[in-house]
């Protein structure tokens, strides 16, 4: 029996329904996760998740993606909420390196000839490293898992930590995907979330990059950080139409102080509001269609001969923890500290406190949070899915493998639709799902409404 053979135990979500009354603003202020994936990782619990990663790794034919978490950065941007340390000292990243191999170790001693079609560096900043450090992570790659000719390789760099000398030796390395994290080009923004750096500095990082070999290049921009307005934006988008770059991700700010203290600085700072947020999201996605960008999503945008244009346009878009993707690869095995892992039905993540992490590797104890996906997480996360990346969904297609009567299994859920398609944030007919043009920012909000999970709190950030 397969694995979509088997019955479904039906639940019920643990959100109350939207009520018909609700305004059209008070759903911009709701509170909802990204889904990068679901369910997402506050659901995870402690447990043993090693032993089933292991094991499904030792019975995987298909190639896997691997993700490698990079923790360090040389100084803290305010606005920051990933998982980081902050130090000048390098020989910090020889350590990491050393429990890295570790993890590698323990992974190829269980599967020696793990194909990898997919290469990831996140951070913290990757561009952390040093060339040397580089050299010997790519070593160690290779002398553990199995790389496949081809085998797309992508890094996210903090371009004051780049010159050309370095972006040469990544291409050398068979790097050719690059993002660089912008967020905005403005100079009193920039110094109000300590990251100084210059448009022409940026420019000459992608003149390097290009000439050095690499084919696709992502800028990060954020909205909604203080001192912004749309002047700024306008400034920012200036400076995108000089970069020329394949594809733009732009990210809500998400103000959360009571979980990232540096963003505490911002409390006397600029804020903009609500409205000015929206006003700003409308700016840049008009701005960037001006200049040839589709829109890709929740937030991304490319080039309309992108990979990400085409897999749109062919109705096979994904979309996993690192954002959209035109790989539909979803099998992905993080490495490093807090690194998540989506390997068969389980997912799983290594601890985030770097000292646990060193402490659980010389264990052979990683993975130690995460879930074994049920049939239902897996059924509402196709949904979830298909909405995050087409702002439509065909319930009824989606419920066929898995048996489900979809007037009966979500029968709460069809009432919660039926509310929104009300306000006209979306159209429902024959369970057939369409987010309208002008509310598509509310997608997240959309989304949550299949998410059994959801509780009401502010641990997630505003839809704007």
């Amino acid at each position: 029996m397969s694995s979509l053979d088997q019955k479904i135990i039906p639940c019920t979500t643990s959100h109350l329904a939207i009520p018909a009354y609700v305004d059209i603003q008070s759903l911009y202020e709701r509170h909802v996760p990204r889904y990068t994936s679901y369910p997402t990782a506050v659901e995870f619990s402690d447990g043993d998740f090693n032993t089933p990663v292991l094991a499904s790794l030792n019975t995987q034919h298909q190639p896997i993606s691997l993700y490698i978490h990079i923790p360090f950065c040389q100084s803290l941007c305010n606005y920051c909420g990933c998982n980081k340390r902050i130090t000048q000292d390098k020989s910090k990243a020889d350590i990491y390196l050393d429990y890295l191999a570790n993890e590698m170790r323990q992974i190829s001693a269980v599967s020696p000839s793990l194909k990898v079609s997919h290469i990831h560096y996140g951070g913290g900043s990757p561009s952390f490293l040093t060339q040397a450090q580089h050299s010997r992570l790519y070593e160690l790659i290779n002398a553990n898992f199995m790389l496949l000719e081809g085998a797309q390789q992508s890094i996210e760099c903090d371009p004051r930590n780049l010159t050309p000398d370095y972006i040469q030796h990544l291409a050398d390395l068979g790097f050719r995907r690059l993002s660089l994290g912008v967020q905005d080009v403005n100079a009193r923004v920039q110094q109000t979330i300590n990251r100084i750096q210059s448009t022409e500095h940026i420019e000459d990082c992608l003149a390097s990059a290009y000439a050095s070999g690499f084919t696709s290049i992502n800028l990060d921009l954020i909205v909604g950080l203080p001192e912004q307005n749309t002047s700024t934006i306008e400034e920012t988008l200036l400076a995108v139409q000089r970069f020329n770059c394949e594809r733009i991700s732009v990210f809500n700010y998400a103000h959360l102080p009571a979980r990232f203290p540096s963003q505490r600085k911002f409390e006397k700072a600029n804020m903009p509001t609500i409205a000015e947020k929206k006003a700003m999201t409308l700016q840049i996605a008009k701005g960037l269609s001006a200049l040839g960008y589709q829109k890709i999503g929740l937030d991304h945008f490319a080039k309309h001969d992108d990979t990400l244009t085409k897999a749109l346009e062919a109705g096979t878009l994904s979309r996993n923890f690192q954002g959209y993707t035109s790989d539909n690869n979803d099998q992905i095995l993080g490495l490093g500290v807090s690194a998540i892992s989506n390997i068969g039905n389980t997912r799983s993540q290594n601890n985030v406190d770097l000292a646990k992490y060193y402490e659980q590797i010389t264990q052979s104890q990683l993975r130690h949070r995460g879930m074994s996906l049920s049939q239902d997480d897996l059924f509402r996360g196709q949904i979830i899915s298909q909405l995050m990346c087409n702002f439509s969904v065909d319930l009824t297609h989606v419920a066929k493998p898995f048996h489900l009567n979809i007037d009966t299994y979500l029968h709460n859920e069809l009432a919660q639709l039926q509310a929104l398609s009300q306000l006209d944030v979306l159209t429902l007919e024959a369970n057939k799902v369409s987010v309208n043009q002008d509310h598509r920012p509310l997608i997240r909000v959309i989304a949550s409404v299949f998410d059994r999970y959801l509780q009401s709190h502010h641990s997630f950030s505003s839809v704007i």
